[in-house]
């Protein structure tokens, strides 16, 4: 039997654009639970994914990095593995539980209501299967 877990908004995928969304969420919304959820073993997104030989950022990362947590290197046009440790420790740094590795996803998504009772209406819901 699977246990049910309830979370205000779930992220799907830890690169860039997952690893901000988290970091907004904790820091500017501290009372909504959410999940960061990677189906893949490692973060970093495409940095991660694509590792082949003189991959490259194609925008500045001054523009394309974390506002909260500048680019730390002198080159503005990153080398992929420079961005994927980039994504890596700016998730660790801010405290980021990246729920990864599953390698599940999903088939189906169902919007509803939770129940509050008889005759109540809840908080929109989204069921998700895998």
């Amino acid at each position: 039997m699977r246990s049910t877990k309830h979370y205000d908004v779930l992220i799907a995928g830890a690169g860039i654009s997952g690893i901000a969304a988290g970091y907004h969420l904790q820091t500017n919304c501290p009372d909504k639970s959410f999940a960061l959820l990677e189906a893949r073993d490692a973060i970093g997104g495409t940095w991660d994914l694509f590792r082949f030989p003189g991959i490259r950022s194609d925008s500045d990362m001054y523009t394309l990095g974390f506002s909260f947590r500048p680019w730390p290197e002198e080159d503005r046009i990153g080398e992929g593995a420079d961005i994927r440790r980039y994504v890596e420790e700016t998730a660790e740094e801010v405290g980021l539980t990246v729920l990864r590795g599953g390698r599940q996803r999903s088939r189906r998504c169902r919007r509803g209501r939770s129940r509050r009772g008889p005759g109540r209406r809840g908080r929109p819901r989204l069921d998700i299967a895998p």
